[in-house]
C-alpha cells in the first residue's frame, strides 16, 4: 500500500477565519494526478466521476452546453463515446467508466436499465454500484452511507406524502431491500444502521438549509471517525477530498449566506471535531 507522506503534509489547512480554500477539487484533481500511483488515482477519479455522470446527462439531454469542470470527460470525448456506442461497437477506453457502456445505449433506445427510475437515478444507481465494489474498505464503506442516508431520506418522504417507494428506493443492498419490504416505523432497519437516530432527527428538521448542514455535519463526523487510524494512506487523501468538497459547497452560497453558513457550520465542526494532525501545515 503506497504511503504519501509529502502529499499529505503538504495540504494546506483548511483555515476557518479566512472564509475561503486553498485548493478547489478542480484544482485538487491535477495535484492528485501527478502525485498518486495508478491504483490510487482511479480510486479518487471514483470521487469525481459524479460530476461526469451530470456531465453525461447534459450532453445527452442537449440541456446544457457549459459542463461542469470537475468532470473529466470533454465533450468530443462524450460525441466519441456515444457515437460507437450508436453503432453498437464493442470497445474497451480507459478514458470511461464501464458503466457508461450500459447506461448511453440504454438511453439512446429508451429502455431503462433498472423500470420506474429516473433516467437519473438509474445512472446513480450504476455509479454506486461500480464505486461498491472499488476494494477499498474505506471509499467502499463511504458510497454505502451516503446511498443509505439517501434512501433513508426518500423513503421517509415517500410515508409522509404517500407515495409508494418501492421505484425510489435505490441498490440492492441489505438496508434497500429491507426499506422496500417494512412497513415498520424505523423501516426495519434500526439494527443494520448504526446512524438511523441522527438520520431520523435530521429528517424532522423543517428548515431545509439547516437540514442539509445537520446532514453534512453527519457526513464530516463519519468521515473523521473512519479515517482516524489511517495514516498518510489513499484513505486520509480521500477524507481530505470530501471534507474539502463539503467546505467547498458551503462557501459557494452567496457570498452573505454563505459566510454566515460556512462560519456556523465550522464553529460547530470546532465544539465537535478535530482536524486530523497530518493535514495540517503549521502545528
Amino acid at each position: 500500500m503506497s504511503k504519501y507522506y509529502c502529499l499529505i503534509a503538504g495540504l494546506p489547512e483548511i483555515r476557518a477565519e479566512e472564509y475561503k480554500l486553498l485548493y478547489k477539487l478542480e484544482e485538487f484533481k491535477e495535484i492528485l494526478k501527478d502525485n498518486l500511483d495508478r491504483k490510487d488515482l482511479d480510486l479518487v477519479m471514483l470521487f469525481y466521476r459524479k460530476f461526469d455522470n451530470i456531465n453525461l446527462l447534459k450532453f445527452l439531454t442537449n440541456s446544457d452546453l457549459h459542463l461542469d469542470p470537475r468532470g473529466s470527460i470533454t465533450p468530443d470525448m462524450f460525441a466519441e463515446l456515444a457515437k460507437r456506442l450508436k453503432e453498437q461497437e464493442i470497445f474497451k477506453d480507459e478514458r470511461f467508466p464501464d458503466y457508461f457502456g450500459e447506461f448511453i445505449p440504454a438511453f439512446l433506445n429508451d429502455k431503462p436499465i433498472f423500470p420506474g427510475l429516473s433516467w437519473e437515478d438509474q445512472l446513480t444507481m450504476l455509479y454506486f454500484n461500480a464505486s461498491i465494489k472499488c476494494g477499498n474498505r474505506f471509499i467502499t464503506e463511504w458510497f454505502e452511507f451516503n446511498l443509505d442516508i439517501t434512501n433513508i431520506f426518500t423513503a421517509i418522504n415517500c410515508r409522509n406524502f404517500s407515495i409508494d417507494l418501492s421505484g425510489a428506493i435505490v441498490g440492492t443492498s441489505e438496508l434497500a431491500e429491507t426499506i422496500r419490504n417494512s412497513n415498520a416505523k424505523d423501516f426495519g432497519i434500526a439494527p443494520i444502521f448504526s446512524y438511523l437516530d441522527e438520520v431520523m432527527r435530521i429528517a424532522d428538521e423543517t428548515n431545509l438549509l439547516e437540514r442539509e448542514k445537520k446532514t453534512d455535519l453527519l457526513k464530516w463526523s463519519w468521515i473523521e471517525e473512519k479515517s482516524f487510524h489511517h495514516n498518510f494512506s489513499i484513505e486520509n487523501v480521500f477524507a481530505y477530498l470530501l471534507q474539502t468538497e463539503i467546505l467547498e459547497r458551503w462557501i459557494n452560497l452567496n457570498h452573505e449566506t454563505g459566510n454566515k453558513v460556512f462560519k456556523d457550520f465550522i464553529d460547530q465542526l470546532r465544539g465537535s471535531f478535530q482536524f486530523p494532525e497530518e493535514y495540517k501545515l503549521n502545528k
